[in-house]
């Protein structure tokens, strides 16, 4: 385990790394700002290290970058529909963000903060402490996001959090892997473990309609390049660019873990499992990933760079009633979990 702490003088903010590593010398980099993953450093299978996180060499270009990277989103992660939703008969106004749209927790969500870091045992724990209404939100909230790196290369994220009040929570992680490092993702294969996803409209936004997987460009219950079906001229891949969908996992009403996903990439011999706890898996292929900053190793970051699997409740869900809720209060605490397994094939 090591930290480093540097001080960002443009906020005058102490900004801590923390660093976990695992017995063959791979590691897991972490930031309190955003409570983030900066790296993830992983021995391939021709023994060579490599990073397959996409992301930046310097901490500055993270500040106020809207590209999520590594990071924890909240209050609620994905959009919510024209930012307002009810909850008890009071109707909360968010962040529009994103259109008339609030998305991945306002202009000043989680991914935004300096968090409070430090080393428990083998871990590392960051906490963010919210009040009630901010960014619109309500309750008053302590949010812990717990960080694992074992010595089978897999990464543990546990959140856990609690409110005063009856409020809603929707925590994932942002995190864009490129199992090469380099490059896109068209060449890596992909299998999901679900049989149905939820349809958008052109603003992102879930319909309320589940659409079964079979015979659609959605169909990766068997492993398959992600270019796979994007030549398709279809109203989802054009609205979406893309993947940029929540796919329905199996948990959606026990909330065991779940796999959700397989990702492969046959160049460097990698693969990457993702497993959870929460109920469904947002796949975005990164068609509208664009960023004016370099990226790591000089590398140019652009669409389809990465792949993000955000695991979490779905979408507009406040605004659902046909969709599981995700809502905390003082009698029911926030605890999910979320894996990124990495070994060699």
């Amino acid at each position: 385990m090591q930290k480093v702490i540097q001080l960002y003088s443009a906020m005058n903010e102490k900004v801590e790394f923390f660093k976990l590593i695992s017995c063959d010398g791979s590691y897991l980099q972490l930031c309190n700002y955003g409570a983030r993953m900066t790296a993830l450093v992983v021995v391939d299978s021709s023994g060579t290290m490599r990073d397959i996180l996409v992301g930046y060499s310097e901490l500055s270009d993270y500040i106020g970058d809207d590209c999520y990277f590594g990071a924890t989103v909240g209050t609620f992660a994905n959009r919510i529909q024209k930012a307002s939703f009810s909850l008890d008969g009071i109707e909360y106004k968010l962040d529009k963000n994103d259109g008339t749209n609030c998305n991945h927790g306002g202009f000043e969500g989680y991914s935004n903060r300096f968090w409070y870091g430090e080393y428990v045992g083998d871990k590392v724990e960051f906490t963010l402490n919210v009040a009630h209404l901010d960014s619109g939100f309500p309750g008053n909230m302590e949010v812990k996001v717990i960080y694992g790196f074992d010595n089978n290369n897999c990464v543990t994220i546990e959140y856990e959090a609690r409110s005063d009040r009856k409020a809603i929570l929707n925590l994932t992680n942002h995190s864009y892997f490129n199992l090469s490092g380099v490059g896109n993702i068209f060449n890596h294969r992909l299998k999901v473990y679900s049989d149905t996803v939820l349809d958008t409209d052109k603003y992102f936004i879930p319909t309320g309609e589940f659409r079964n997987v079979a015979d659609t460009e959605f169909d990766f219950r068997e492993s398959r390049l992600i270019s796979s079906y994007l030549g398709r001229d279809t109203e989802q891949l054009r609205w979406n660019r893309g993947y940029n969908h929540c796919f329905v996992l199996s948990n959606v009403v026990t909330g065991k873990m779940h796999h959700a996903a397989t990702l492969n990439d046959d160049f460097c011999g990698l693969q990457l499992d993702i497993f959870t706890t929460y109920p469904g898996v947002l796949i975005y292929s990164a068609g509208c990933l664009s960023s004016s900053r370099t990226g790591k190793f000089n590398n140019r970051i652009s669409e389809s760079s990465g792949i993000c699997f955000e695991a979490q409740y779905f979408p507009d869900t406040p605004n659902k009633i046909n969709f599981p809720q995700c809502e905390i209060s003082p009698e029911k605490p926030y605890k999910h979990i979320i894996k990124f397994m990495i070994s060699k094939t």
